[in-house]
């Protein structure tokens, strides 16, 4: 069985080490990316499935990346891992084209449930904590 293929982008590496470790088990992590730019070099050489990327990064956020990633072609379903918890955050990323919303915190309860769910085409928004 084919295994999807997830890019990683968190410009702190403790994180998307954890963030490897809790999705290989289930998914193929094909690459990591510190920073907005390099998630776009990543995701062109690597047409993972599914990029899992926080919001504020270096050189682009991951909104703008993610607007990056689009206009090269990438059919890449986003994921936004992110520490905000601020409902703005949740509309402009899902507006621009994300199709899951976790929040930092809840990461292994929610990360993979929101990855699986945009494999599927559905929207995840994990339950917002207190701002």
């Amino acid at each position: 069985m084919i295994r999807p293929r997830v890019l990683v982008a968190d410009d702190h590496v403790a994180l998307f080490e954890a963030e490897r470790a809790l999705l290989s088990g289930h998914f193929d992590v094909v690459g990591t990316a510190a920073d907005g730019a390099a998630l776009v070099e990543q995701a062109r050489s690597l047409c993972p499935d599914v990029i899992v990327t926080d919001i504020t990064m270096p050189i682009l956020n991951g909104i703008e990346a993610m607007c990056k990633i689009r206009e090269s072609g990438s059919r890449a379903q986003f994921v936004f891992l992110t520490v905000h918890r601020e409902k703005e955050f949740v509309e402009a990323c899902m507006e621009a084209g994300g199709l899951g919303y976790v929040q930092k915190y809840r990461m292994n309860q929610d990360l993979m449930p929101a990855i699986l769910a945009a494999l599927a085409g559905q929207s995840y928004v994990s339950k917002l904590g207190p701002t």
